[in-house]
């Protein structure tokens, strides 16, 4: 009795270790509600967040979904979605190519139309190479593309769905985060989805090796506030939802940083000679893990010139 006893309580302590550690890899999904049809998801777990945020638009004719994941996470977060509506998916956005984002197209393309800009396509259609993915400094390669995995439809500057009586604006900001970036604007709610234009807390990510320019990054957070206004949220691809006044400081930031390298670059100092000066103290909260203050002054840097 006391054997069975002691191989029940072994079980048990079994699953509840899987579980542990499958949350600790995995997290959980948290759904936050912003408006009646918009809601954003994202995956949790005790450590940090896991992946990209989903945001889950859902009126009582017509639902879609921007971005969809990484890979191994797209399945459980489409059955999520499906308890969030009953309405039938109308399209998918992308908002950029990195997998986090796109990881889960192949997914997401069984029951409806993925969409995202040009370029996108252009760059998961070959081999490529990816900076800071995971770490900085940091180098992945990332094989082509299946053709499951690839959107099934493209837009060039700016595209409108028509969403049961809601008008929802696609609109490609060059050059910035990469040369894909779409900004989603949910004009109704009064919400834009903006991928990795910002990093909450953060010096931002420019992937150099794929279009992306510090400048284009000044100029689409300059189109961004200019084509909204007090009343908006902005929905980043990680972290928390933001205010238009943080967009106003991000860009503050990502302006007066910018001047700083490059006023420092036109004066003939290497880039070596700019990181070991670093800037000026005010900007220190911004170095975070992802990006520190050496890997944003080498982005800046390195991408100029590329936004003409």
């Amino acid at each position: 009795m006391n054997k069975k006893r002691a191989i029940k309580g072994g079980v048990l302590l079994l699953l509840i270790l899987i579980l542990t550690a499958y949350h600790l890899v995995f997290g959980y999904i948290k759904p936050i509600k912003l408006t009646h049809q918009i809601t954003v998801l994202q995956r949790t777990s005790v450590l940090s967040q896991i992946g990209a945020n989903v945001v889950v638009y859902s009126s009582d004719s017509a639902s879609m979904v921007v971005d969809t994941q990484l890979k191994p996470l797209a399945s459980s977060t489409l059955a999520k979605i499906n308890t969030l509506t009953d309405q039938p998916l109308s399209a998918v956005v992308i908002t950029h190519w990195h997998p986090d984002h796109s990881g889960g197209i192949s997914v997401f393309s069984e029951i409806t139309e993925v969409i995202a800009h040009e370029n996108v396509a252009a760059i998961l259609s070959k081999p490529q190479r990816g900076f800071g993915l995971s770490k900085p400094g940091s180098i992945h390669e990332f094989e082509t593309r299946t053709t499951d995995s690839l959107p099934t439809r493209s837009f060039k500057d700016k595209l409108i769905l028509k969403l049961g009586s809601d008008e929802i604006s696609l609109v490609h900001f060059p050059k910035a985060h990469t040369n894909g970036d779409a900004v989603v604007y949910f004009k109704t709610d009064k919400v834009v989805a903006i991928g990795d234009l910002v990093w909450p807390g953060s010096f931002p990510f420019v992937d150099v090796h794929n279009g992306g320019t510090a400048a284009g990054l000044e100029a689409a957070l300059q189109t961004l506030i200019a084509s909204t206004n007090l009343k908006y949220q902005f929905v980043p691809g990680h972290g928390n939802t933001l205010n238009y006044q943080e967009i106003e400081q991000y860009l503050n930031m990502v302006r007066s940083t910018r001047q700083w390298v490059t006023g420092l670059q036109d004066q003939g100092q290497s880039l070596e000679q700019i990181m070991a000066a670093g800037l000026p103290p005010q900007y220190s909260q911004w170095s975070s893990a992802l990006v520190p203050t050496h890997q944003w002054i080498k982005m800046i840097y390195r991408s100029r010139g590329l936004s003409n």
